[in-house]
């Protein structure tokens, strides 16, 4: 097996910058920072922090997946909550963000993939892939997050939260993908122009179920060793072959999928999401070998 450095990947070396505007004139890049706090996007959304932080004249910590070493503009750091609630377990969650502003915004919006089992929420400056200059370098707006819950980098107690389960394994990049992108064009009153996302290991595995699930989010994605296919793992790949078997069960099941194609279509991912409440599973549409055992063991 051939095994690469997170680090070793660049291609976002090769992006152009362009400066751009703030979002109104005459305004400071402080003031408008810090009149965030408080800002209604959207529901469930919660900004509890905005601060302009100035330039550095020293390049950031180095990370231990890629070490910047250019110093990093100055930028507004927004922090901020979305969707809490109380988990099985008696425990509060929600998924915790953190968003970097370039006062040079050069239109790109990047979500920086996590890592081990998340927990935390990191600097958001977008070091994978970057080589030397981090994406926030670059002049990126760079959003990450904590995945939905707190905890040490391979602390599992979440999963006994199923909401909290389904936002680790994949639905909390699309929330904080949404968000981050809500609140970047809200502060500077433009669209974005290109979305990208990076990730490597956890953030691999992210950025590879994004790419299946949400292609529509980001024009691309850079994955670097994802973590899957471990003997540990609980995500594993289902076929054509497997796809075709579960629509010839959900037609005998009473459900319409379209025809037996092998195609991961609406009509099917609807009866998947059927299936998977009726058998207490995460409904989230998607067919696991899991869901496709329980099936046959129920005919």
């Amino acid at each position: 097996m051939r095994r690469y450095r997170c680090a070793a990947l660049a291609p976002l070396a090769a992006l152009t910058l362009s400066a751009a505007p703030g979002a109104s004139q005459g305004d400071t890049p402080t003031g408008r920072c810090e009149r965030l706090v408080g800002t209604e996007i959207s529901p469930g959304l919660t900004i509890t922090g905005a601060t302009h932080v100035a330039a550095s004249a020293t390049p950031p910590t180095a990370d231990a997946v890629a070490p910047g070493r250019e110093p990093l503009p100055a930028y507004c750091k927004v922090e901020g909550t979305i969707d809490p609630h109380k988990g099985a377990d008696g425990k509060d969650y929600a998924i915790g963000f953190a968003l970097a502003l370039p006062d040079a915004w050069n239109g790109r919006f990047l979500l920086q993939g996590g890592g081990g089992l998340n927990g935390s929420v990191g600097a958001p400056v977008g070091p994978v892939a970057a080589g030397d200059r981090p994406a926030l370098a670059r002049g990126f707006a760079v959003i990450s997050h904590d995945s939905g819950h707190k905890g040490p980098v391979f602390d599992a107690a979440f999963m006994a939260d199923q909401r909290a389960a389904l936002d680790f394994a994949e639905a909390s990049v699309r929330t904080v993908t949404l968000a981050g992108k809500a609140l970047t064009e809200r502060y500077y009153g433009r669209a974005i122009a290109h979305s990208y996302m990076t990730g490597c290991s956890t953030g691999g595995r992210e950025g590879m179920l994004a790419l299946q699930r949400y292609p529509e989010l980001f024009d691309g994605i850079v994955i670097g060793a994802p973590a899957m296919r471990k003997p540990t793992e609980t995500i594993a790949p289902v076929t054509m072959e497997m796809t075709r078997d579960l629509q010839t069960i959900l037609t005998r099941r009473g459900h319409n999928v379209g025809g037996v194609d092998g195609k991961l279509g609406l009509a099917t991912r609807q009866a998947v999401k059927l299936e998977q409440v009726k058998l207490g599973l995460p409904a989230d549409s998607y067919p696991t070998p899991e869901l496709l055992e329980r099936l046959k063991q129920a005919r």
